[in-house]
This record gives C-alpha cells, structure tokens and sequence, in this order.
C-alpha cells in the first residue's frame, strides 16, 4: 500500500498526471470540496478553541494532508467574518508532501494568508493552535492480517510464476500487529482479517510534539476498535477509481486511490501515550449542527440556492459524509487544563452569520456520488492467500 500510493515513481499521490481529486475527473471527493461552509464552520471551531486557551495573540491552524489547500483557505477566507480580533491572531499553514499551489481566487492579497510546506512530517516548533487532518488517516498505509489458529498472520502480497499479484500469510513483520489483537476486548474468529496502522501512532506523536498547547482535529471515516471489527469482519481496504468503488488493489496500482478506515480507539490511545487527552469525539454531522450548519441550510433554502443546501446537506448525510467521525483532542498545559465536559467546545451563540458563496474550486453537488462507506463489504477474490 506505501509503495502504490507514496513511491515518488508511480504512487497515486506522486504522480503530477493525476487529476485533482475533487474535480469530477478525479477519484473521490472530501468535505471541504463540498462547500466552503465545510471550513468556515471549523473556522468557528477554532476561533472558540482559542477563546478557551486564553485568546493568546497568535494562533496557528497547521493542515497535515492538505492537498491541493482547500480547506485551509476556506478556514482563513471565514475568519475576519468570524471575529476581526481571532483573524488578527491566526496563522494558517498547510502542509502535504507535495504541495501544488492554490489557484487564486482573488486578485487581492486575502486578509488571513495561507502558507504552503512541503514536507512528509510537521517540522514545526511547539506552537500555540491546533493541528488539523482530513481524511489523512485512511490514507496511511496499513499491515493487513488474518487469524489462524487463534494468532494473527499477516497477509503479504507476491507474485506468481505467470507474474499476477497473489496474497500470502506468514509471521507478522512488526510487532504492532499482535499488540493490537492482544488489545482488542474480544478475541478474533478464525479467518478474520483486519488491519493495523504503526503510521496513525506516529502521526498523533508528531503532532503532540508540535503543540505547546492547543488541540488535535481529526476527521475522517472509521470507526472504535470494536466497530470496525464487528462491522468488517474481513477487513476495511477499498479503493477508489472516478468516484466510484474500485475492484481489487491489486488492479490499476498507481492509478486508483486505496485506503483503510480510520481506527479511533487507535488514535485515542495513542493521543494519551503523547500527552493529549480526548476532549470530544462526535460524528461530523452532529458536530457540524453545534456549530451552526442548520442555519446556514436555512438560509440557502430561503435565498432558492437550491446547490448550496443540497451540498450543507450531504455534509451531514448520515449515510455519508455526515457519519464521518471528528476527534478532538487536548494539549494542555499549566494554564490551560484538560476540558472534561465536550459542550465547552461549541461556541455560546453561532458565529458564522453568512453563508460564504461557493467557488469554483468547489466540487458541483451534481458532480459527486455519496459515499457509502458503512455498507462497504470487500469482493471475495480480494482474500485468496
């Protein structure tokens, strides 16, 4: 999986010919494609994360992931509406390991600037903020496994005599893998599969080495420990291809997108071993409505912009997007304790008073097809060790 989508000759995400992914030539869509409401409501989250840290002078949002930067541009495009004082203060970067530039929107420098690294970790100092991701998490490379005679096996892929990719089972490569099984509350059948991500673990250290104080956003779709492997007892690995379920991994490689859900006991865990605590862990759909996202459907509805509502809606599809999960979690500090009730999160009155207008780096809600992610069942011919 690292090398079909990192191999800096031939992996998906290295590979310049690819088409923006949230265009409707490209393989799949993210919320902040959807509509820009997507980040101008983050915008608010994090303007209410830095009233709870004290309101410090700066302020930095940093994107892990970022892409092509949507959604940081939309997050610093909100803030001066938001509150002149929390625009004042913030600081956007966005990071990704290969960085294509924004195209611009508008020919005047925008109010709140949106910095572009290049880089495939967050070479940051401690900084005062928050550390955002979306849809990173499946993206990371995964260890696939299979329980045989009461161990975990992991599943490798070889080649045949004839040259075609084929599954294998042998010893597991890294002790991550009974670790998490050794974790799990309830012991595995005979024959399930499964996956584990070292990478998740490193990317919520990195980011808690990254704070001084501040918070940890990450969105994306997966689910507990134990949901995931009551509701995908033979694995969570799918591919993407033009918006549309792909067949086997072992097809199209380089040129279809493969990912995994996102464990969220995982990152949990892994949160607390770095020094962060959990502070709220709601699907995107309830914690987009906290934020205000009814309003803003209310307000396409009134001025008959029949697309913008549509696409707020999708946003909290609940058998979409809307049940993608957002974990939040806490770097705190001396002067800053770890917040034990998640309603302190969601701003006192809404602060997102306008519906900000789509863009045309905004994906038409004609364009995409929902995502199905809760009934996805892998193909049989994808498990022939």
């Amino acid at each position: 999986m690292r090398l079909a989508l990192y191999h800096p000759r031939g992996g998906y995400y290295a590979q310049p010919a690819n088409p923006d992914p949230f265009t409707s030539r490209g393989d799949y869509y993210t919320s902040p494609a959807v509509h820009p409401a997507f980040g101008a409501l983050l915008s608010a989250q994090l303007r209410r994360m830095w009233q709870l840290i004290g309101s410090p002078p700066q302020f930095t949002a940093v994107e892990v992931g970022a892409g092509s930067g949507i959604l940081s541009q939309d997050i610093a495009a909100a803030a001066p509406a938001i509150s002149p004082q929390f625009a004042a203060a913030l600081r956007c970067v966005a990071i990704d390991r290969r960085a294509p530039p924004m195209p611009p929107d508008n020919p005047s420098p925008p109010a709140v600037p949106v910095q572009r690294l290049r880089a495939q970790t967050i070479p940051l100092r401690p900084i005062i903020g928050c550390i955002i991701s979306n849809e990173l998490i499946d993206a990371l490379p995964v260890h696939r496994y299979q329980m045989r005679k009461g161990k975990p096996a992991e599943i490798f892929v070889t080649l045949t005599p004839q040259g075609a990719f084929a599954e294998t089972l042998a010893p597991p490569s890294t002790p991550a893998i009974p670790e998490y099984i050794a974790a799990l509350p309830s012991p595995q059948p005979e024959g399930a599969r499964g996956e584990v991500r070292p990478d998740a673990d490193a990317y919520i250290a990195a980011a808690a080495i990254s704070l001084r104080a501040g918070f940890v956003i990450t969105i994306d779709y997966g689910g507990s420990a134990q949901d995931l492997r009551a509701r995908m007892p033979r694995g969570s690995v799918q591919t993407y291809y033009r918006h549309t379920e792909g067949s086997s991994p072992y097809q199209r490689v380089g040129r279809q997108d493969i990912t995994a859900h996102a464990d969220f006991t995982q990152l949990q865990a892994a949160g607390n071993r770095a020094g962060l605590t959990t502070a709220a862990c709601a699907t995107q759909a309830d914690l987009l409505r906290s934020l205000g996202i009814d309003d803003l459907i209310q307000q396409a509805r009134a001025a008959r912009a029949q697309h913008s509502a549509a696409a707020l809606r999708r946003l909290t599809d609940p058998a979409g997007l809307g049940a993608f999960k957002i974990l939040i979690q806490q770097k705190p500090s001396p002067a800053f304790p770890p917040i034990t009730d998640p309603a302190a999160l969601t701003p006192p009155e809404p602060t997102l008073k306008t519906l900000p207008p789509t863009t045309p780096r905004h994906m038409p809600a004609a364009a995409a097809n929902p995502y199905h992610h809760a009934a996805f069942a892998p193909p049989a011919f994808w498990h022939q060790p």
